[in-house]
């Protein structure tokens, strides 16, 4: 709550009888000012001095805007009036009082106090409760009491009050809307602009200006419903007057009102669901951001938790299920108590995120309140797709039940107006017919959804073409499969064309490349020549679209991101849904300050994506090889594994066989690595070759670039490629293949910079965060930063180790630009909290043990300029999977900030086995002046000594370079 300090002035407002009017106080007088065209003294009675801090103290907390201000405010007015003596200035007050609980949506308070009210039937004061009991009643959706305290005002004269026959003439259009009385509704709101346009802006008049332009973007919503062939044109209008209505309720004079901030938040959300319904859910994030972000100052939990609901549900039509989930969650307390069918809706979203994330214990939590959405009489046929959809996909139904809810489903698509439910039902029903061979089904299906391609999300048309192109190839691949999939192929660059960078989202990426995989499975097939070269090109396209690197390296332009990365340690730490709900809130709103600037708040590709068919081909990557030197290209068809080798003159490819059966071999072989057990040389060169078939592996020269991506991104490459018989001289795994870009480096930089971290230091008045109680001291890294600062030149080296080993000692200068830059310390990653991923140094202070905790995300947004980092810790190549592009992990994080090579860690290391590899790489590295070479020379040294001889000691390191 505010509080304000009562001010020594003479005179204050606060709002009159219904909002439309003013009342003046000054310590002898109360004067109301009607209709801001005459005023009249409605009590002489002076106040005393208490009267007038307390009638003071109740207008500064209103004016706040904030709701428990507010609430104290109408409390503080109603308890005044219960002892204020005047009758005229009492009834004067109560009607103020109506107007404070109409905006606190306190709508049973409104009515009560309006029925203890008395007057002439003709006053002005009924006609504007009226209109207060009008609005509420249109709020409710109690249309026909609407219309009866409307009629009642059918004969009063409108020139009375210019503010008061704009907020009539906007209800009636609002009623006949709701009426789909669209042509009177049209004439109405033409009444209502010309009043606007004689009307001067004022305090009073403001919110109606509001009100009027986000009625008049209700118009054109409504239009778009009774008009289907227009509706993207109509959404767009309505798009374009809710702008208007934000711009006068953001724009307002300097005038302050309580009731401006609640409209701003109020066409905030409007306006994304606009954008929703024109699936760019990049600027509806943007819109509901902006909304969370003025809640920041302007607390109103109701409005607050509305706004998690629409971004849960934005973060899910994305597919971005974790960041959904913590939203949705939240939402669904509140609404457990006050929406059924809110709350019924949102557990069967929750149902859908549980199948995606594989929560299966989940499931069953879910389920009772979204099946009580399918038989919810007042529900619409959206609700009912909704809830057969996400009690399909449950999968927890015998064949019987879930037969009745196809059946069910299926006649609920044929009838109902809702594009993108529409298209979801019929998704779900084309993949029980796909996966049942009911043909017959299949075909209905696909015939309904030719006419939805214009109402449904791209991520929703490019999975129901992905089905249908299986439907049409179940037993050939016939020119007719052939052409849908080349047409789809089009319409996918299609809509690539029309996004910007940063903006494929994971549910459409999700789509494509699961397209792409049937299709290049077909297309590999045929062994035609142009068709496999056809599967590079596009295959390389894709990959620089999902991998490409951001030309604006430093995106948040030296910000302290300090405070989001200790909210991350506070949810390792407590696992608290708070915590996690505060900390994706704060990194949302850091983003949205540089979205609201045009800039890039994640990271984007390297060339727009109308650029795409153009950015990379087969052609340039050739020319940028060199003579001695291989591309190793894989990609994963929807069955079979494929790996193509590039040359300066040749393209030649071979299948690497079943693609599951390959991914249990390199998952088993994984595991039984990094868990040391027994494993046998030639089982490893058995896979080897497998990986690096001799088909391209003879003639190749001696240096391999390997760009891994998809299933294959965890392959040790390295000590894979050390397994065979004729090992390269280096294997170099790549990011980009575009033309780099790189951080300018300065003149005279330092030779090398190491951070080390032998022990977390915690103030002994502290307990240790649970995040940190897991992890051990690192002794022998003292030894590693003492013996590595030794090979290099005394006065270019420069170890910090311990306390010094800090987050400013990373993002410093002298770090951030260093020739070779060295990292020992603990890396931090969960499998089962894959968002927060960073490493761990030593806190900047003992009294905030979050800062040592450094995220990925902050190294991204760093600017580095190293020839070389060394991430000398556990699994610092691991981190976050997304489908059809590389892990984001610290490794990567090091490389879209600018440095130029990583060498990261796959699994775990054995602190002092980790401290030979790296004094042995880095004496390779001084001696051949060759940083790829010296990666396979060190595994090769490491590998014949008895000691490390197993391959968790030396297969799990991998250098990884920015660009070919």
């Amino acid at each position: 709550m505010i509080i304000s300090t009562p001010s020594a002035s003479t005179e204050f407002v606060l709002p009159g009888p219904y909002g439309f009017s003013n009342l003046i106080f000054t310590r002898n007088n109360i004067t109301l000012e009607q209709c801001e065209t005459h005023r009249t003294e409605i009590s002489s009675v002076p106040l005393s001095g208490l009267e007038f801090v307390l009638l003071e103290q109740i207008a500064a907390d209103w004016s706040s805007g904030v709701p428990a201000a507010q609430q104290a405010a109408a409390l503080r007015l109603n308890h005044w009036l219960n002892q204020k003596a005047d009758p005229h200035s009492s009834q004067i007050l109560a009607a103020t009082l109506v107007w404070m609980h109409f905006n606190l949506y306190q709508y049973p308070d409104a009515e009560r106090v309006i029925t203890e009210l008395s007057g002439d039937t003709k006053s002005e004061a009924t006609v504007e409760a009226a209109l207060i009991l009008a609005e509420i009643a249109l709020l409710q959706g109690q249309l026909d009491k609407a219309d009866e305290y409307l009629s009642s005002l059918q004969t009063w004269d409108r020139d009375a009050c210019a503010p008061m026959a704009l907020k009539l003439s906007i209800l009636m259009a609002e009623l006949a809307i709701h009426q789909e009385r669209l042509r009177d509704a049209e004439t109405l709101l033409a009444e209502a602009f010309e009043l606007e346009r004689e009307i001067p802006v004022t305090a009073i008049v403001l919110p109606a200006l509001v009100n009027l332009y986000d009625t008049q973007s209700f118009f054109f919503i409504a239009e778009s419903r009774l008009q289907p062939d227009y509706k993207s044109e109509l959404l767009r209008n309505a798009l374009n007057t809710e702008k208007q209505a934000l711009h006068i309720a953001t724009s307002s004079h300097g005038i302050r009102n309580g009731a401006l901030l609640k409209q701003q938040l109020i066409v905030l959300s409007n306006l994304a669901w606009l954008y929703t319904q024109l699936f760019d859910y990049h600027h509806a994030e943007i819109s509901l951001l902006s909304a969370l972000e003025l809640l920041q100052s302007q607390p109103d939990p109701d409005l607050e938790n509305h706004i998690y609901h629409l971004l849960g549900i934005n973060y899910f039509n994305v597919g971005l299920y974790e960041k959904s989930r913590v939203f949705l969650l939240n939402a669904a307390s509140i609404a457990q108590n006050s929406n059924e069918a809110k709350y019924a809706r949102i557990q069967c979203l929750l149902t859908h995120i549980a199948v995606e994330t594989q929560r299966t214990d989940e499931i069953s939590a879910y389920l009772p309140a979204c099946a009580r959405l399918l038989n919810d009489e007042s529900g619409s046929s959206g609700d009912r797709i909704l809830s057969l959809v996400s009690q399909i996909k449950s999968g927890v139904f015998d064949s019987q039940k879930q037969l009745l809810l196809l059946d069910r489903l299926e006649k609920e698509v044929a009838i109902s107006g809702y594009d993108n439910l529409k298209i979801t039902g019929h998704i779900q029903l084309a993949e029980f017919a796909l996966e049942h061979a009911q043909l017959d089904l299949a075909n209905r299906v696909f015939s309904a959804m030719q006419s939805l391609e214009s109402g449904a999300s791209p991520a929703l048309l490019v999975q129901a073409r992905l089905l249908k192109f299986r439907f049409l190839s179940l037993k050939t691949f016939s020119p007719v499969a052939a052409d849908f999939a080349e047409n789809t192929h089009q319409f996918i660059y299609s809509l690539l064309s029309k996004l910007d960078a940063g903006e494929m989202a994971p549910a459409l990426q999700n789509q494509i490349f699961g397209f792409y995989q049937l299709w290049f499975e077909h297309l590999m097939q045929t062994q035609q020549t142009e068709n496999t070269r056809k599967v590079l090109q596009i295959s390389m396209q894709l990959n620089q679209l999902t991998n490409g690197l951001t030309t604006t390296f430093n995106t948040f332009g030296g910000r302290d991101l300090t405070h989001v990365s200790e909210l991350q340690a506070e949810v390792l730490d407590s696992d608290s849904a708070q915590a996690s709900l505060t900390h994706h809130i704060v990194w949302d709103l850091e983003r949205l300050v540089y979205a609201k600037q045009g800039l890039p708040a994640t990271s984007a590709v390297e060339y727009g994506s109308a650029d795409l068919p153009e950015s990379v081909s087969i052609e340039v990557v050739q020319a940028r090889l060199k003579p001695f030197e291989q591309l190793w290209f894989y990609v994963a068809g929807e069955t079979t594994g494929y790996v193509f080798g590039v040359t300066q003159d040749s393209v030649e490819t071979a299948s690497l066989g079943d693609l599951s059966e390959l991914q249990q071999l390199l998952r088993n072989m994984h595991s039984a690595i990094s868990q040391r057990q027994p494993i046998e040389d030639s089982a490893l060169r058995l896979l080897a070759e497998r990986i690096f078939p001799q088909k391209l592996t003879a003639g190749s020269g001696p240096v391999w670039y390997v760009v891994t991506n998809q299933v294959f991104q965890d392959m040790p490459v390295n000590g894979l490629a050390l397994s065979l018989r004729q090992p390269p001289e280096s294997v170099i795994k790549v990011l980009s293949l575009a033309t780099p870009q790189i951080n300018g480096v300065q003149q005279n930089r330092p030779a090398f910079r190491l951070l080390s971290v032998p022990e977390l230091i915690v103030n002994s008045s502290q307990s240790m965060p649970v995040w940190m109680a897991d992890l051990q001291p690192l002794p022998w890294s003292a030894i590693e930063a003492e013996k590595l600062t030794g090979l290099f030149e005394a006065s270019d080296a420069r170890a910090l180790v311990g306390e010094s080993a800090s987050r400013d000692a990373l993002f410093s200068e002298e770090a951030r630009t260093s020739a070779v830059l060295h990292i020992a310390a603990h890396h931090i990653y969960d499998p089962f909290k894959p968002q927060y991923v960073g490493l761990v140094l030593n806190a900047q202070s003992q009294s905030s043990m979050g800062s040592a905790f450094i995220s990925e995300f902050e190294i991204r947004n760093q600017q580095f300029s190293n020839e070389l980092v060394f991430l000398n810790g556990c699994a610092t190549a691991q981190g976050r999977h997304f489908t059809g592009s590389n892990t984001m992990s610290i490794s990567r994080a090091f490389l879209i900030g600018g440095a130029k090579k990583v060498v990261s860690t796959l699994w775990e290391v054995a602190d002092r086995a980790s401290l030979t590899f790296a004094s042995a790489y880095y004496e390779a590295y001084l001696r051949t002046g060759d940083t790829n070479k010296a990666l396979i020379n060190t595994m090769q040294d490491m590998r014949s000594q008895p000691r490390y001889r197993h391959p968790f000691y030396w297969a799990g390191y991998e250098l990884t370079q920015r660009h070919l």
